[in-house]
């Protein structure tokens, strides 16, 4: 169920996660699914064009629980975040040394 799980992550979020496996799945019988080890793909996050640019995003677990009724809302929880920015106006300015 893993690997059928894992197939659909990387078709919906492929292009924003880095060295997705199957190893980084949990799928609970209770209706969760527990991503662990997650690298976000920087390329992604530095497209938005936030005044700050990423150097580093990682999630150690990332919980979704799934309801049993579709009507019903999902919550989604994110533990073990490391997110290392840098001023992305520092660093277009000295590119383009503006004073």
């Amino acid at each position: 169920m893993n690997a059928a799980v894992e197939g659909v992550i990387k078709q919906v979020l492929g292009r924003y996660l880095l060295n997705f496996e199957e190893k980084n799945v949990y799928v609970s019988l209770l209706g969760s699914v527990e991503l662990s080890d997650v690298e976000i793909n920087l390329e992604e996050i530095r497209a938005l064009k936030f005044p700050f640019e990423p150097s580093a995003v990682f999630i150690g677990k990332l919980k979704v629980s799934l309801p049993l009724l579709i009507s019903t809302e999902f919550k989604v929880t994110a533990s073990d975040v490391l997110i290392v920015l840098e001023d992305a106006v520092e660093k277009y300015v000295n590119m383009y040394d503006i004073e």
